[in-house]
């Protein structure tokens, strides 16, 4: 394999290119984030958000719970590869996977835990109370910070940020989840006429995750991976007074706000604006 210093760092240029442009197709949001990041720090992130976007596809590729589980697997038996210390198997994002995971001590528990959270999601529509999502939201959202943190030689940040974080990306998703029929017990309505309840449970999931971000200390070596999110904030503010937005699909800022604060956030060396 050839090594330069290109755009994305001093990497493996082809796998690296190869993931960064797969997260540019399936995770704008990420993609733009790690764009605004110091050359080094690019490539890995890039990998390990491809990653999570393999896994991800696993149970919306197929209806067939069986079959997701089978790619899932094939992950997991990736992962045996790259922690064991032996040839891993040839793939665009095993591959560069195995040599950021192996340059960089990051716990394998993170990647099991992502891999977990798409299992359950594979079952279809999860029977979850709220104690179940929030621990979805931390096997997803926060295993990914962690190991995005690990990578850049960065604490993990306090596990209310990758919950709140990945409540935000969740608002996102839930009108097409509910559509599809795959939305948790606890989201997808009673019934009534104007879904109250359902309009309260978004309210008080918003609020806690804010209460969450208002308490989580964050240090500097952070901001790298925290970036990823520099939405969530206003995200989850609009969700706790406008649980409508949420389930209408409006819950984001117009592309113009949401590139100005990245932008914002870029120049003042933060993770948010």
């Amino acid at each position: 394999m050839r090594f330069e210093r290109g755009p994305l760092g001093l990497c493996c240029a082809m796998s690296i290119e190869a993931c960064a442009l797969n997260v540019q197709k399936g995770d704008p949001d990420r993609f733009a984030a790690t764009m605004t990041l110091p050359l080094h720090q690019r490539g890995p992130l890039f990998v390990l958000y491809a990653f999570n976007l393999e896994i991800a596809r696993a149970s919306w590729v197929t209806a067939e719970p069986l079959i997701a589980r089978m790619r899932l697997q094939w992950w997991s038996d990736a992962l045996d590869e790259v922690y064991g210390g032996g040839v891993v198997r040839a793939h665009e994002v095993a591959t560069p996977l195995a040599r950021v995971l192996r340059a960089q001590e990051v716990p394998r528990a993170l990647l099991d835990r992502m891999i977990a959270a798409r299992i359950a999601e594979s079952e279809g529509a999860p029977d979850w109370d709220t104690q179940a999502f929030w621990a979805y939201l931390g096997d997803s959202a926060g295993a990914i910070l962690g190991a995005g943190a690990a990578l850049l030689g960065a604490p993990a940040p306090d596990a209310r940020m990758g919950a709140a974080l990945g409540l935000a990306r969740y608002w996102e998703a839930l009108p097409a989840l509910r559509a599809a029929g795959r939305a948790p017990s606890l989201l997808r309505g009673g019934g009534d006429p104007d879904e109250t309840a359902l309009h309260a449970r978004i309210t008080d999931l918003s609020s806690t995750a804010i209460e969450g971000l208002r308490g989580a200390p964050v240090v500097a070596p952070q901001v790298a991976v925290l970036r990823s999110g520099w939405l969530a904030r206003g995200v989850l503010r609009r969700a706790q007074a406008q649980p409508s937005a949420v389930l209408s699909g409006q819950i984001r800022p117009s592309p113009f706000r949401a590139h100005l604060s990245l932008g914002l956030a870029t120049m003042r060396g933060r993770w948010e604006a």
